[in-house]
């Protein structure tokens, strides 16, 4: 893809590719984020979130399923979240544990272990879920479970 702008708008909405849900199994994950959001309602929980791009299939996931996503998906497309909600400091130890699955070493302030995640990487069990959204419509999306280290 060009760096040129006028490039980019020209393009065609057809050479870009459509994101598909991934087949579940193991899936390997990089961090690309790690932030905390306050909550958006007076009764609510903030929460931790974790943002994934996806890097590759590992051996439990259907060989004939990838193949439907097509010869050249992209699994990096993919974006992959896992939320925490915060509401004591049980939560939080939940969140250290989730971080020294990506190899960091917890110490300093949260802030930066978060810096520290980034860019590491983590093997997660991938479901599909299936939800209506608030507008009514049908949606599918990956849901990230059962974190391993990366060996």
């Amino acid at each position: 893809m060009s760096d040129d702008y006028t490039d980019i708008l020209n393009q065609s909405w057809d050479n870009i590719p459509l994101v598909q849900v991934l087949p579940v199994g193991s899936w390997l994950l990089r961090l690309r984020t790690a932030v905390y959001q306050p909550s958006k309602q007076a009764d609510g929980d903030p929460i931790v979130m974790f943002v994934y791009s996806v890097k590759e299939p590992m051996e439990d996931v259907d060989v004939e399923e990838l193949a439907k996503l097509g010869d050249n998906y992209d699994y990096g497309a993919n974006r992959i979240f896992w939320r925490k909600y915060i509401n004591d400091n049980a939560s939080w130890d939940e969140v250290r544990k989730h971080l020294g699955k990506h190899g960091v070493e917890v110490k300093g302030s949260i802030k930066e272990s978060f810096d520290a995640a980034k860019g590491s990487e983590v093997i997660a069990y991938l479901n599909q879920r299936s939800y209506t959204t608030n507008a009514g419509e049908g949606e599918v999306s990956n849901e990230p479970s059962q974190f391993a280290k990366v060996e």
